[in-house]
């Protein structure tokens, strides 16, 4: 199955979010981060956006879970 990526402007229009505090809950780790598609170019995975508006704070500990099991302990 291909997810489709979302432009900012779908990801803001989805989520209600203003873009400057999505770049702000990224940084914390609070937000789904965006796949690269060119040097000045992002986009995010649908699913990702879809579970975040699903629900964040399940979003944010199976984030957290995730990097812990890439990571090591942390």
């Amino acid at each position: 199955m291909q997810d489709n990526l979302l432009r900012g402007s779908t990801v803001i229009s989805r989520t209600g979010i203003p873009r400057s505090t999505i770049y702000h809950m990224m940084k914390q780790g609070r937000f789904p981060l965006p796949v690269r598609i060119s040097q000045r170019s992002v986009r995010w995975r649908e699913s990702d956006i879809q579970n975040f508006i699903e629900s964040p704070s399940r979003w944010m500990l199976d984030n957290i879970t995730r990097s812990k099991s890439v990571d090591g302990n942390k």
